[in-house]
C-alpha cells in the first residue's frame, strides 16, 4: 500500500510540474517540489521491506501508466495505439515482476 501511495504521489507531483508551467505559476511548483520530498520519503520506507529491483519497477511502471491517463483526460494528450500498447505493456511487466517475486525460484 505504500509503494501504491508512492506511485501516486510522484504522479501527483509530475502533474503539478506540467501546471507550473516551467515554474512560470509558483504555487503548483512549490507544491510540487513538497511532494517530491514527501515521494523521497515513502519510497525510503518502501525499500525497507520490498527489494530495490521490484519496487523501482513498480514504481516507475505504475507512474508511467498514471501520467499518461493523466495527460489524456487532464491536460488533452493523445491517447494513440501505441499508448494503449505502451500501457498493456506496462501492466503484463508489473504482473510478471510481482509474480517473480512471489514464486520460490
Amino acid at each position: 500500500m505504500l509503494l501504491l501511495a508512492t506511485v501516486f504521489a510522484e504522479a501527483g507531483a509530475t502533474s503539478l510540474l506540467k501546471y507550473s508551467d516551467g515554474f512560470q505559476r509558483i504555487a503548483p511548483g512549490l507544491m510540487s517540489f513538497g511532494v517530491y520530498v514527501l515521494v523521497l520519503f515513502l519510497f525510503s520506507h518502501v525499500l525497507a521491506s520490498i527489494p530495490a529491483s521490484v519496487a523501482y519497477t513498480v514504481w516507475t511502471g505504475l507512474g508511467t501508466l498514471l501520467l499518461i491517463l493523466s495527460g489524456w483526460v487532464f491536460f488533452g494528450e493523445a491517447m494513440t495505439l501505441v499508448n494503449l500498447a505502451g500501457i498493456a505493456l506496462i501492466v503484463i511487466g508489473v504482473i510478471l515482476i510481482n509474480r517473480r517475486q512471489g514464486s520460490s525460484s
